[in-house]
């Protein structure tokens, strides 16, 4: 079942509304933190999506998405899908706003 989620969020994740963007992140932060263990291993295609997001021209939709992907990222499972991420987290890092 939370690989079905997990699918449903990925795509909801590459909606062109920057509202969307923001709950995806905003609702896969907060399962992620009270689904440690099980959710994990079900999100790479929202890693991908949530990856994407961190280039969005909107601020607020970057600040929320890199809070939402830390808290997958953490959760079991999903470390492997780090390696997914480096090359636009290391963009990340020197964004200002």
């Amino acid at each position: 079942m939370l690989g079905q989620v997990g699918g449903m969020l990925g795509r909801a994740a590459t909606d062109s509304n920057p509202e969307m963007k923001q709950k995806v992140a905003t609702f896969t932060g907060k399962m992620c933190r009270e689904l440690p263990n099980q959710a994990g291993h079900h999100m790479k295609m929202l890693v991908i999506g949530l990856t994407a997001n961190l280039t969005h021209q909107h601020s607020k939709v970057r600040k929320i998405t890199l809070r939402g992907l830390k808290d997958v990222i953490v959760a079991r499972g999903a470390e492997g899908f780090l390696t997914d991420t480096v090359g636009q987290l290391k963009y990340s890092m020197n964004d200002r706003s």
